[in-house]
């Protein structure tokens, strides 16, 4: 099972992601690493979706104290 570094990037994550992609669509992954690809992906997308989050509640932060500072 793929482990989450801290240390990857989000655009790092994001090309694994790709490149699973394109290799079902080429039907290159043998049938059975499929779940393993799988289970990969489900936590590089719940790792991702994460990351989005926490960098809109830092925006969302940066927004409100700059509205304060005017």
């Amino acid at each position: 099972m793929a482990r989450i570094k801290k240390e990857r990037t989000y655009q790092q994550a994001l090309e694994e992601l790709q490149n699973m992609v394109m290799q079902l669509e080429h039907e290159q992954v043998p049938l059975d690493a499929l779940p393993e690809m799988i289970r990969n992906a489900g936590e590089l997308l719940t790792w991702c979706k994460s990351r989005l989050r926490e960098t809109e509640e830092e925006i969302q932060k940066i927004r409100e104290t700059g509205s304060h500072s005017e």
